[in-house]
């Protein structure tokens, strides 16, 4: 269980990196930002983008 500090400092990093990406959004635009994610999500994590089906459980 995070301490009350370790919440804090999610917070902050939270607000931080809402920041970094208002500020992407406001250089190349809303629809090319949501592109980007979009790629990036794929890259890290192409399951959760939606671009691969997500694996079965062999029970």
């Amino acid at each position: 269980m995070p301490t009350e500090r370790g919440l804090d400092e999610q917070h902050h990093a939270d607000e931080i990196i809402a920041e970094i990406e208002r500020r992407f959004a406001a250089t190349l635009g809303e629809e090319a930002y949501a592109q980007l994610r979009h790629a990036l999500m794929t890259i890290t994590d192409p399951a959760a983008s939606g671009a691969l089906p997500r694996p079965v459980d062999a029970d």
